[in-house]
């Protein structure tokens, strides 16, 4: 049974051209470069994110999140969701997206990375609120059943407040944090600067279509009622070359000659598509 997660695209527009990026692009993404000691892709650049914690889903975080106007409309597990996003998010980079704005000492960090319930106790005994107002549903996948480690991971994308002061902090689990465009990200992975598990790169590779942050935003708010989840099967080929066939292809419950699939070869990824856009 895959276990539940949840990721957070966290988003911030671009004002002036970024130092090391390829032609302005209207935002970036923060990616965190995993520990070389991780079991998923270690070493490699993913979105913060982890697994949901029972704590997370808990219903004393409807009075600490009540300065968000959604907190009262969402289920205990859609919230929980959202909660669960905002800790690893501290967790992995240092970023506390609450209300009010505020920045919380190391000493607590390694206490919530050690105990998710921590996370919920320090913002009760702060009067910290979490800013569940700012994350908006964007997809949702599921790790295909070949796989030994599986997970059913909702993710979320949200918008950093232009005005946000913030210093960003690996953790235990990450060797660091980075903004990248999507153009930046695609173009560092096929230089071989980064390494993208399968996921995230189809993830970029649709984020790359957005010239900005609104109307990446508006997309999430028209589709987010309408998110089924995507469960890649896995098809090796005598060639060596790897086909993640998404939902609707023909090898994946899909009619004959569908095709909607990641073609992976010597750490290339393609992607190949008769169906149109579809995430």
């Amino acid at each position: 049974m895959p276990k539940l997660a949840t990721t957070l695209i966290l988003c911030k527009n671009n004002h002036t051209a970024l130092p090391h990026s390829a032609p302005l692009h209207g935002f970036s993404i923060l990616m965190v470069k995993r520990s070389l000691k991780s079991r998923f892709f270690p070493g490699a650049h993913v979105f913060p994110g982890g697994l949901l914690e029972e704590v997370d889903k808990k219903r004393e975080w409807v009075e600490v999140c009540k300065s968000s106007s959604s907190v009262s409309t969402l289920s205990d597990f859609e919230r929980g969701l959202r909660v669960g996003c905002l800790r690893e998010l501290f967790e992995e980079t240092n970023l506390l997206l609450s209300k009010p704005r505020a920045t919380a000492p190391e000493h607590i960090r390694k206490k919530v990375q050690e105990d998710a319930s921590a996370f919920l106790s320090y913002c009760t005994s702060h009067n910290l609120s979490l800013d569940l107002d700012l994350l908006h549903p964007y997809s949702h996948w599921i790790t295909p059943e070949q796989e030994k480690w599986r997970y059913d991971t909702h993710f979320f994308v949200a918008t950093l407040p232009d005005s946000y002061d913030f210093q960003l902090k690996a953790s235990n689990e990450t060797l660091e944090s980075s903004w990248f465009t999507p153009q930046e990200a695609l173009q560092s992975m096929e230089r071989g600067d980064i390494r993208l598990p399968p996921p995230t790169w189809f993830v970029i590779r649709h984020l790359s279509q957005f010239s900005s942050l609104a109307n990446l935003v508006e997309h999430c708010e028209m589709h987010k009622s309408s998110i089924s989840p995507i469960q890649p099967v896995l098809h090796p080929t005598p060639d060596g070359r790897l086909l993640i066939c998404m939902p609707g292809d023909e090898k994946n419950h899909g009619s004959p000659g569908a095709i909607h699939r990641i073609v992976v070869s010597a750490g290339k990824y393609e992607y190949l598509n008769s169906m149109g856009s579809k995430l």
